[in-house]
């Protein structure tokens, strides 16, 4: 009698992942940019910070050479190691909305959608006024309001960013509340409470997270137009939306001061919206 030999569980969710992500350029690519990204703001922290705040008059604006890679600004700072301070920035304020924004999105929403009556038309007009105001000028005033500062702009993006996801875990909700799972836990006497949270939330997280990941690239985007204007990471801080800022005196002649946070910015926000791109063919049911 001869034994079929079945690959460990490990192995078989390996070679799922490497057909899915062979299957899904999207998702391939988004994760690469994504992890040079991650792993540059790693980086960052193996040098001391006088290499990103170190000035030397005598080197300022030189063009890319074999000893400053990505050449100097103006105060003839590395440019290479300040952009390579500014991913760690950056990431740091993705992370911090994330945190933030998600978990409230997420919670409000579904609460919404399950509950319904007067609850679910407050927490939805409020979604509505939020929504009604332009982003980075909501973003604007709060981080005004609050202070310039790293965490200030983060909570600030955080404010404006949570309603889409509010929108999505509500719809959710609204389709779970009368599943069968849930009326046989409501008869077993469970609180809404808990059904809201063990039973509901869990399945709303999978459509927050694709909305999750498409906003980053907005969240990128905002947050360096408020270090672009003074509102985000203060001086010496390296940050990519203030580097742009300053190598606008020099744009003509010099352009890559402006150029090089530029390329990061854009590679940043295209790695997100690449990884949410594939994540919603991923979770799409009809793609099953």
């Amino acid at each position: 009698m001869t034994q079929t030999l079945v690959p460990p569980s490990g192995a078989r969710s390996s070679a799922r992942l490497i057909t899915l992500l062979r299957r899904n350029g999207s998702l391939t690519a988004g994760l690469l940019l994504i992890s040079v990204f991650v792993i540059t703001a790693l980086i960052s922290f193996a040098f001391p910070d006088a290499a990103f705040y170190e000035q030397s008059l005598g080197d300022r604006l030189l063009s890319p050479n074999a000893t400053y890679w990505l050449g100097t600004d103006d105060l003839g700072r590395d440019l290479l190691m300040r952009t390579i301070a500014g991913a760690r920035v950056t990431l740091l304020m993705v992370l911090l909305v994330a945190l933030v924004a998600g978990p409230l999105g997420l919670l409000l929403g579904a609460t919404s959608g399950y509950v319904g009556g007067w609850l679910d038309k407050a927490l939805m007009r409020l979604t509505d006024i939020v929504l009604a105001l332009p982003r980075l000028v909501l973003a604007l005033a709060l981080a005004a309001a609050l202070g310039a500062g790293v965490v200030n702009a983060a909570l600030a993006i955080a404010i404006t960013t949570w309603p889409p996801y509010a929108r999505v875990a509500r719809a959710e909700a609204m389709a779970l509340r009368n599943a069968d799972f849930v009326i046989a836990a409501r008869l077993q006497g469970a609180s809404e409470g808990r059904i809201v949270l063990r039973y509901v939330l869990p399945l709303c997280v999978s459509s927050v997270l694709v909305r999750m990941s498409l906003d980053m690239t907005g969240v990128i985007l905002t947050a360096a137009g408020l270090g672009f204007l003074g509102l985000g990471a203060q001086p010496p801080m390296a940050e990519w939306g203030a580097m742009v800022a300053a190598g606008r005196s020099t744009l003509i002649d010099h352009p890559w001061v402006a150029a090089v946070p530029g390329i990061a910015i854009f590679l940043a926000s295209l790695g997100f919206n690449l990884l949410g791109e594939g994540l919603r063919d991923v979770l799409d049911p009809r793609n099953t």
